[in-house]
């Protein structure tokens, strides 16, 4: 199921100012963030500038925000080192992507950014 429009564009404004916030261009050359979005899911990378000298970005997923229509709920998934997505623990679903983004970006336990 594709993620309604106005969610969408909630939450791509939100991760964008994330994004932009959390890894600044001017500060971290060849390292960014991005998401993808598929269907009803965001999923939250790193990007980083292979070392080769060539212009090729290596993508690791970090995060994914997953719609639950039923819900009307977000819920956050973190990935483990075999890439399979679990429940991220320390927060509940909400009704509230930004509340998300925010434990996201404070991880106290240090699941998503190691």
């Amino acid at each position: 199921m594709k993620l309604p429009e106005l969610l969408q564009k909630q939450a791509q404004q939100q991760l964008d100012k994330f994004c932009r916030e959390r890894v600044p261009c001017e500060r971290f050359q060849g390292l960014r963030l991005g998401y993808s979005l598929t269907d009803n899911h965001v999923t939250l990378f790193e990007e980083r500038l292979n070392s080769t000298g060539e212009e090729e970005w290596l993508r690791t997923p970090i995060a994914r925000f997953s719609y639950s229509p039923d819900l009307n709920q977000w819920v956050l998934y973190s990935i483990d080192r075999d890439l399979r997505w679990h429940i991220y623990q320390s927060i509940t679903p909400s009704l509230n992507l930004s509340r998300l983004i925010k434990a996201l970006d404070d991880d106290p336990i240090g699941i998503c950014w190691g």
